[in-house]
């Protein structure tokens, strides 16, 4: 793989995060309510003629916790003939979608945002090691999403692996079938597409709170592990009651809720005839407009598994 495409992986946050272990014990979310199906990393969905498969909450993730799948999933997983990803993992797919996180000719950054603003961000990516002249050419959002993650603190500097993608490649060489529910470029265009100004307040919100990125990580990595998936949704939703209205439309119905319907009309043709793994991240797993909520209307039976 060569360095440029090592570079665009690594901040391709809808591919994977590459979080630290949580050392600290981190409380619930505060005013955080019951939310349908969230609590539970695996589930069984059962359709109206009794044909089985199962939706399993991934974070996209390269922490070693997280990769040891405890082995009721595995059991899953390999009961399963067809797994569904969210995309597909692939150098070659990765590296065609890169493309969008780069302006055109005569783009700037540095002319795009305030001044402030881009002084602070070449300060923050440094850490990341990405050249300089790699800044100016960024996306608004594409700054966003990189500053947004740890930095690699790996001691093992191998390939890079995630969960995600050790399930895929796990299931080809089982020889299981791979299908895909969207396109890495279809996921990039959605930030692609949002207004100037709301990729500006994205960058503004993740450049204020890079200083405890780690921990804010480690804390939704706990939630997580605990099978809480409803505490990281509660997460989501108490960072976001001080952003616009339109981010907060950003991240509850483009990245969430239409994501989801998407996701499930997709998966329905072969859901009907079974033997399904599903693995996606798990924010899209609970709440009324979830994944398995939006199965649920449609008839199926949802049994947590663990």
């Amino acid at each position: 793989m060569t360095n440029i495409l090592k570079f665009l992986t690594s901040i391709l946050v809808v591919l994977f995060l590459v979080l630290p272990e949580a050392q600290a014990k981190f409380d619930p979310p505060e005013n955080c309510p019951d939310i349908p199906y969230g609590e539970g990393r695996l589930w069984k969905v059962t359709s109206p003629q009794g044909i089985s498969s199962y939706v399993f909450g991934t974070v996209h993730t390269a922490n070693p916790k997280v990769l040891q799948v405890p082995g009721i999933i595995m059991e899953a997983f390999n009961r399963s003939h067809t797994i569904v990803l969210e995309t597909s993992t692939g150098d070659q797919m990765v590296f065609n979608a890169a493309a969008a996180m780069f302006g055109g000719p005569g783009y700037s950054l540095k002319r795009t945002i305030p001044a402030p603003l881009f002084k602070k961000s070449a300060e923050y990516v440094k850490k990341y090691g990405i050249p300089a002249e790699f800044l100016d050419n960024l996306k608004v959002w594409a700054v966003a999403i990189t500053l947004s993650l740890p930095p690699e603190k790996r001691k093992n500097k191998g390939p890079l692996t995630f969960l995600d993608k050790e399930l895929e490649k796990l299931g080809k060489k089982l020889g299981k079938e791979i299908f895909p529910l969207e396109k890495p470029a279809e996921q990039l265009d959605l930030f692609d597409k949002l207004p100037l100004p709301v990729q500006t307040e994205y960058l503004e919100m993740v450049v204020r709170d890079h200083p405890k990125v780690d921990e804010q990580i480690a804390e939704l990595t706990q939630f997580y592990l605990s099978g809480n998936t409803g505490w990281i949704f509660c997460k989501v939703e108490n960072d976001l009651q001080e952003t616009s209205e339109a981010f907060k439309s950003f991240m509850r119905e483009d990245l969430l809720n239409i994501r989801n319907v998407k996701m499930v009309d997709r998966s329905l043709p072969k859901l009907e005839k079974g033997g399904l793994f599903i693995a996606v991240g798990a924010l899209h797993l609970p709440g009324e407009k979830g994944i398995l909520a939006l199965l649920k209307n449609k008839g199926y039976r949802i049994s947590k598994e663990y």
